[in-house]
């Protein structure tokens, strides 16, 4: 892992990126490059949970929309065919 894989955001600034997970007091903030943020939860925008998609700093309501959607029907996908195309 290099040191830009994993970082602790310690103030806040705008990130782009979507929301993985909150732990405690901190977010997990997956980056476009494959890098994961450790951001403070206070400094997300009101309304930000996990599955959020952020824009510089913003909630991006259509991009938080077109990823549940896809991961709904990548569920949808592995439930109705299994996960090697074989049914359950």
């Amino acid at each position: 892992m290099t040191s830009l894989a994993l970082a602790i955001v310690l103030s806040c600034f705008p990130v782009s990126g979507f929301i993985d997970r909150i732990e405690g007091g901190l977010a997990v903030v997956l980056l476009p490059e494959g890098h994961e943020l450790h951001v403070r939860r206070r400094c997300l925008p009101n309304g930000a949970r996990e599955g959020t998609v952020l824009h510089r700093g913003r909630i991006d309501g259509r991009a938080t929309r077109r990823a549940a959607q896809e991961a709904r029907d990548l569920l949808d996908s592995v439930t109705a065919h299994g996960i090697r195309g074989r049914p359950p």
